[in-house]
């Protein structure tokens, strides 16, 4: 099966921003977007999506190492890989 893993970014109204990293077959990740959009599914993402709002899929990545989701969770490092936090990063230095 073609596994995808993905970065999920959440951010509330104050502008405080969280995210998920998730592993899933190539095939499904629609599916799993609905859930993370509707809150049924991981208690991480129930928790983002009650303090955070919608998900925005902020990144697609294929052949990740088996864990890497897991990992990066642990670690609470996504936020280094995102392209939405690494594009306002560059746009706050250069402003």
């Amino acid at each position: 099966m073609n596994q995808i893993t993905y970065i999920l970014h959440y951010e509330n109204a104050l502008g405080e921003v969280a995210h998920y990293v998730g592993n899933t077959a190539r095939n499904r990740l629609k599916m799993r977007m609905r859930e993370h959009r509707k809150g049924k599914d991981t208690p991480r993402t129930k928790l983002l999506r009650i303090t955070h709002g919608k998900p925005r899929l902020a990144a697609v990545v294929e052949g990740a190492a088996e864990g890497i989701d897991r990992f990066i969770n642990a670690s609470d490092t996504a936020g280094a890989i995102c392209p939405i936090c690494q594009e306002r990063a560059r746009k706050t230095v250069n402003s």
